[in-house]
């Protein structure tokens, strides 16, 4: 590992600097057989690869002045909707850089060990990783989108949750609408984005006067379900309707037109993008889309900063951007 200036840096264990001599005497095998194991040489058997790339990779050190370029993009399962467009970004990005994007599903992150690693890029939504991590691994972190540990030196890029469903709502605001609908995916209740934009809505709600009681409810993918949801607020006399979420607008716009809802002669709709399909429904939504290009740009950069042994003093939060499309109705 070398810093900014060339010389090589070591990481510690327990105080003592970790070298080929150290690893090698923790796991009985000789300096020759773990420099042959971390520069891929093929005359080391397959277990004892393991053992040694595992050992290496926990404890952050690789051969110096050798980078593999592998980036590890740690995701969960589900892969619709924002994650989808965040991953075709990164991966675009990190091969600009010259580097190698290797998905690992966070179930498996125990894989780590098995292949070299120069950092790695949390897009998991849940907090937790961000802690849990350092306290196994010392590979630089960059946390996507959730929290940051800066005591472990791992900082965030994430989107301005609170400016963009802020500006959002403005826009549905100053075309009118008064009872603005925000059903909250329950699938991602655990989302600190998820928390951080519903604060946002009640903030908005309770600055400007407006009644929003029962108007964050929870919504699911089961088409009878959010019927039955849709249907119970719509008695309820509201006029816009703000969907926090890429995945769920379509369900809403399709369940409101089997409902009978005209968009927007009725009832306004807004929703966060989707670049596959927000600009080709009809009516085309108007929508806040995160800046999926800055948030792996940014990302990209400060692992590499971190990789270089370069300092991060801070964490990076870019705004939303407004697209205006045909489904709020024109202000009187």
């Amino acid at each position: 590992m070398k810093n900014s200036g060339g010389s090589a840096v070591f990481p510690r264990k327990n105080g003592r600097k970790v070298t080929l001599r150290s690893m090698a005497a923790e796991l009985g095998v000789s300096q020759v057989t773990v420099m042959r194991a971390l520069s891929g040489h093929p005359n080391v058997r397959p277990e004892v690869r393991e053992k040694i790339v595992g050992l290496a990779s926990k404890l952050g050190y690789r051969l110096p002045g050798r980078k593999t370029g592998n980036v590890a993009i740690v995701v969960k399962a589900d892969f619709p909707g924002y994650l989808a467009l965040l991953l075709e970004k990164l991966c675009m990005e990190l091969s600009l850089q010259g580097l190698h994007a290797v998905i690992l599903p966070e179930p498996d992150i125990d894989c780590l060990g098995d292949v070299m690693f120069d950092g790695i890029i949390s897009t998991t939504w849940a907090p937790g990783f961000e802690r849990k991590y350092p306290k196994n691994h010392a590979l630089p972190l960059v946390s996507l989108n959730t929290m940051d540990n800066r005591m472990d030196n791992v900082y965030m890029v994430s989107s301005d949750e609170s400016g963009g469903i802020t500006l959002g709502l403005q826009y549905l605001y100053d075309a009118g609408c008064r009872r603005i609908f925000f059903p909250r995916p329950e699938a991602i209740a655990g989302n600190l984005c998820s928390v951080e934009r519903e604060a946002a809505y009640r903030k908005f709600c309770l600055e400007r006067g407006l009644d929003g009681e029962g108007l964050v409810v929870p919504i699911s993918g089961d088409p009878e379900l959010l019927s039955r949801v849709i249907g119970n607020v719509l008695d309820s006399g509201i006029d816009g309707i703000f969907v926090p979420s890429e995945k769920f607008a379509l369900p809403v716009l399709k369940t409101l037109r089997q409902l009978g809802v005209k968009i927007p002669e009725q009832i306004s709709m807004m929703a966060l993008e989707c670049d596959l399909a927000s600009g080709f429904l009809f009516p085309a939504l108007t929508t806040i889309r995160q800046d999926y290009e800055g948030l792996a740009r940014e990302s990209v950069a400060m692992l590499k900063k971190l990789m270089d042994g370069r300092p991060v003093t801070a964490s990076v939060r870019l705004p939303y951007q407004l697209i205006e499309r045909d489904s709020v109705r024109k202000a009187r």
